[in-house]
């Protein structure tokens, strides 16, 4: 739909897609909504329907569900999510709803997510079925990289794993309510805060 958006640009869309087409870049970011956000461009996505799960296809470049690559300072705001599509990066065949990369990055939703803001409002995102790759992948994001004040200090919780038995119990309630009230004490710090 659009293949760069320039510094500071703004755009809504509602797209409705029931081509048989697939979005491909021989060179460069691809996404069925944009291929790169430029510093500063804000983008909302109202809806995104049809009966095509298109293929998003990036040769040399990062490719994302929604957008290749978003850098500092962009926000991205969806508000209708697509039916799940195959991402690929870099001369790969993939199996549909699957997200597969070798050069570039590659993200169920964003390819590349270089201190930028995503906003959902509606409810969790479906994104797709399998993410693999070399340089890096995933269901959301296939690079992330948080906004960092060098003025703060920096606060990080990390969480542990799930219960291998699948039962929760007590301690694991306690155990997220301790961790919410400790990013919730170093957010009133003003510190820069980073949950993993």
């Amino acid at each position: 739909l659009i293949g760069e958006m320039g510094e500071d640009a703004e755009a809504t869309v509602s797209i409705t897609n029931n081509s048989t087409s697939s979005f491909s870049s021989s060179s460069g970011n691809v996404g069925t909504v944009c291929g790169t956000m430029e510093t500063g461009a804000k983008l909302t996505v109202n809806s995104v329907t049809g009966s095509n799960t298109a293929a998003v296809t990036a040769e040399s470049g990062n490719a994302g569900g929604l957008v290749g690559e978003m850098k500092s300072g962009t926000t991205l705001t969806v508000k209708g999510l697509p039916s799940t599509a195959a991402v690929t990066a870099n001369d790969t065949l993939s199996t549909e709803n699957d997200v597969t990369t070798f050069r570039g990055y590659a993200g169920g939703l964003v390819g590349v997510n270089n201190d930028a803001t995503v906003i959902f409002d509606s409810s969790a995102p479906s994104i797709c079925n399998t993410v693999t790759g070399n340089s890096g992948a995933g269901g959301v994001f296939g690079y992330f990289k948080p906004s960092m004040d060098k003025e703060k200090e920096p606060y990080c919780i990390m969480m542990p794993p799930p219960n291998v038995t699948g039962v929760l119990h007590m301690g694991h309630m306690l155990n997220n309510t301790i961790q919410d009230i400790l990013i919730r004490k170093a957010r009133d710090r003003k510190s820069t805060r980073l949950n993993s």
